[in-house]
């Protein structure tokens, strides 16, 4: 950590992705570890993380972001179906398979994917 802290004071704008924060296997440390980060108040400094809703995430991350977005929605879901849709279709492997076991995975993967 204080590497890192080193390099992002030497910086500018230093920008840190953390995608699927929902999906770290020991999330209880990450979520203290970007609090951490988050202390250091470096202006340059800009955290995107992505998750599904989680109220443990968002009860830690909530009163340190400056903004949220939920994209959680039936628009989501309509681009997810759309783009297994056309993978199914379009893939070399895959546009050989009968169309009623495409259609089960489509199902299964947009319903698996909560709008993500």
């Amino acid at each position: 950590m204080a590497t890192l802290k080193h390099i992002v004071g030497s910086f500018q704008h230093v920008y840190i992705i953390i995608d699927a924060l929902d999906e770290s296997t020991d999330g209880e440390q990450l979520l203290a570890l970007i609090e951490e980060i988050v202390e250091w108040k470096f202006g340059g400094l800009h955290i995107l993380a992505t998750s599904r809703e989680e109220e443990a995430i968002d009860e830690r991350l909530r009163p340190r972001v400056s903004g949220a977005v939920a994209l959680q929605s039936v628009a989501v879901d309509d681009d997810i179906r759309t783009y297994i849709h056309e993978t199914l279709r379009t893939d070399h492997q895959l546009k050989t398979w009968p169309l009623e076991k495409q259609g089960e995975i489509e199902r299964a993967l947009v319903r698996g994917a909560q709008g993500m």
